[in-house]
Parts: C-alpha cells; sequence; structure tokens
C-alpha cells in the first residue's frame, strides 16, 4: 500500500477511542485518531498518544469489538404476547433459578391481552398501565428478549380455524369439503397417526379453499359436525302445504299470492315433527 494508502486505513479504522491489541506486547490500548507514519520506508504506524504500533510490516493491530450493552439492564420487564412466548420465559427463568412472588403468574388469557412480566428473581406480573405512569421500569418485547438471551424461537405459520396460534412443528389436524354436496370430514391420510390424522406445521403449508386448519381432532371433528347440519329441513305432512324449517325459523310454502291460508290448521302431531326438525338442526 502506499503511503496514503495506509494513513486512510489508519484513520478509517482506528478511530478515537476504538480499542485494539498491540502487535508487540499484546496490550488492549484505545486509540487516540492520531497517527504517525514511519517515513523512511513506510514500515510502520504509531500511535502519537501511546506511542504503540498498529501497523507495522504488513500486520495491523487487531481491533477489539466494543460490548454492546445490554437491553436487560437496569430496571426492566418482558412483554410476552401469548401462551407459547409465556413458556418460554417461565423456561429461562427456571433455568436461572428464579421463582414468582407469592402472588401465582399465570397463562391468563392471551386473547385479550398480553403479559408484563418484571425481569429480575423473584418475579411478578406487573400492570402496564403502572410502568408507564411511573416510568421505572422498560419495557422489552418479548423478540428483542428472546435475540438478547439466545432462545430460538418458533416460526408463526398461521392461525387456525378454532383460533391458535400455529408454530413451525406444531401439530395440527386438517378438515377437507369432499365435494358432497358440501361434507365435510377430518382428513387421516398423511398424517404421522394415521389413526388421527396429526400433521407437522410448516411454513411451507399452503391450503385450498375446501380445506381448513385446526389445532386439535376435537376442534376439526365438531366443526365437520356443524358445517354438515342439514341448513333446512322440509317437513311434508301439510299435503298441500310443506313446511321448511331453519334453525331460525319455519316458512309455510303456500304457493303464489292466489292461495288463502284462512283455514289452515296445524295438528299436535305436525308441530311435533317441526319441533323435532327445529331442534334437529340447532
Amino acid at each position: 500500500m502506499k503511503k496514503h494508502e495506509l494513513l486512510k486505513y489508519a484513520y478509517d479504522n482506528y478511530k478515537k477511542d476504538v480499542r485494539f491489541i498491540t502487535l508487540l506486547e499484546k496490550l488492549t490500548c484505545r486509540s487516540s485518531g492520531v497517527f504517525e507514519l514511519n517515513e523512511d520506508d513506510y514500515n510502520a504506524i504509531s500511535d502519537v498518544n501511546t506511542g504503540q504500533y498498529i501497523y507495522e510490516y504488513g500486520r495491523w493491530a487487531t481491533i477489539v469489538p466494543e460490548a454492546k450493552p445490554s437491553i436487560l439492564s437496569g430496571k426492566c420487564a418482558i412483554q410476552v404476547n401469548n401462551e407459547r412466548e409465556f413458556k418460554l420465559l417461565m423456561e429461562h427463568y427456571a433455568s436461572k433459578g428464579w421463582v414468582p412472588c407469592p402472588i401465582q403468574i399465570d397463562k391468563n388469557d392471551f386473547g385479550t391481552t398480553h403479559h408484563i412480566i418484571e425481569y429480575s428473581n423473584p418475579f411478578l406480573r406487573m400492570d402496564e398501565s403502572n410502568i408507564i405512569a411511573t416510568n421505572q421500569y422498560t419495557i422489552i418485547p418479548f423478540s428483542d428478549f428472546a435475540t438478547e438471551v439466545g432462545i430460538t424461537v418458533p416460526v408463526f405459520v398461521m392461525t387456525s380455524e378454532d383460533g391458535v396460534p400455529l408454530y413451525e412443528g406444531d401439530g395440527y389436524y386438517r378438515a377437507c369439503d369432499i365435494g358432497s354436496k358440501g361434507k365435510w370430514q377430518l382428513i387421516t391420510i398423511g398424517g404421522s397417526d394415521p389413526t388421527s390424522g396429526k400433521l407437522t406445521a410448516s411454513h411451507r403449508m399452503s391450503f385450498s379453499d375446501n380445506e381448513r386448519i385446526f389445532s386439535t381432532k376435537e376442534a376439526a371433528e365438531k366443526w365437520c359436525k356443524e358445517q354438515n347440519k342439514p341448513k333446512s329441513i322440509m317437513v311434508s305432512e301439510f299435503s298441500q302445504y310443506p313446511v321448511e324449517v331453519t334453525a331460525k325459523k319455519f316458512t309455510i310454502k303456500c304457493g303464489n299470492s292466489d292461495n288463502h291460508l284462512d283455514n289452515l290448521v296445524i295438528h299436535s302431531d305436525e308441530l311435533e315433527e317441526i319441533y323435532k326438525a327445529y331442534k334437529s338442526l340447532q
């Protein structure tokens, strides 16, 4: 490298306060940001403050990276948004031997809120409004916390039909419209357990419009049962006026406006059939 190239490299990379390990004594020093070049043959560059070489005969001093300040320093609390994050946080606390305060912390309902949990031993669940009002704690998002402490968070894949977040590696069940007048059924082919149809979630999954994904087998079967209920039942006890029954009403099919129902009589056995049809649709 030429003289100006050497100096440019020194000033670009060994700025003021950059720590480096000296070439000869292997000491850790801080750069003054001002350097001196050996004018005889350009074989060395030294720091004018310490006198230590940062360059000599083609070798550069090793730069010591500055430690990044921890986001968990001082008073802070971790924000967890769902049961999975809560479980990972509790596992981390347990690995450190931390225990909750006497007031027990549980999962509660992550569907409507998130947890703010103190990062200390013992720890407790904190109210977010109080944290903001007192300005004593820093709220750390769980994703940032996981990166800081080395927790591997599974990749979010999708939310199931029954409202459960599914992550990479989670089990799930698939229901499909088999095309027989809208009939749905749990698909067991291709699952890890042939008797249950349980599959494994992956971010590479894709589904058609006639498929639905569930977190449990029971949820899938219940949904299929509901979907497979007839939308209406025709009761034909009346030879002249059939009755269409739905989950919310029944309608007497009287034909066009020329038909009159002034003298229509509904017998008890006919009412019973209508009621049975109605109940079966609930």
